[in-house]
């Protein structure tokens, strides 16, 4: 129970850390990648139609993002709307844009809560770290949270890639 979210089922940001911390500390395979998400919108289903409908949105969201990963992957739910992905095998950056795009697509379909189309939308930051990159779990999440950051701010439902200079990349372009 330590490390699940009691709403969604998913791991929580303590179960986060700890995968975070296992994968940087191995020494085979191409690193990772990690996705921050967004809900757009979940304030105006929770203000609207109430709590009970955000919990609902909330859960079919997590099994929407579910249903999208591969098992390999961990889909965490860290707080209030906000969920992170951990994709421990990527392919590249492409491919990760690829995935951020479906992600949000599927959780743009409205979602039926008693009779009432509640719609939601997903902005998208990710980072990719290299094996043996040397940052840390804060600094890993802090860049997938400045990349969500930008596509919030280029006007949501978009999917922003950052990775940083500092780890041997230039700045990806938002799609």
């Amino acid at each position: 129970q330590a490390y699940t979210d009691a709403l969604t089922g998913l791991a929580n940001r303590r179960a986060l850390e700890a995968h975070l911390a296992r994968l940087l500390r191995r020494t085979k395979g191409n690193g990772f990648a990690l996705m921050q998400i967004d809900l757009d919108f979940f304030k105006a289903v929770n203000d609207t139609h109430g709590h009970a409908a955000g919990d609902f949105v909330l859960q079919e969201t997590s099994r929407t993002l579910l249903n999208q990963m591969r098992a390999t992957d961990m889909v965490t739910r860290i707080g209030g709307d906000e969920f992170v992905i951990v994709l421990s095998e990527y392919g590249d950056a492409a491919a990760l844009a690829h995935v951020g795009q479906r992600i949000i697509e599927r959780v743009r379909e409205p979602i039926n809560f008693e009779g009432i189309e509640c719609k939601i939308g997903a902005s998208i930051g990710a980072t990719i770290v290299a094996q043996g990159s040397g940052r840390t779990p804060e600094e890993i999440l802090s860049d997938a949270d400045r990349a969500l950051y930008v596509s919030k701010e280029q006007g949501r439902g978009l999917y922003h890639l950052d990775i940083d200079v500092a780890y041997g990349a230039a700045k990806a372009t938002p799609h």
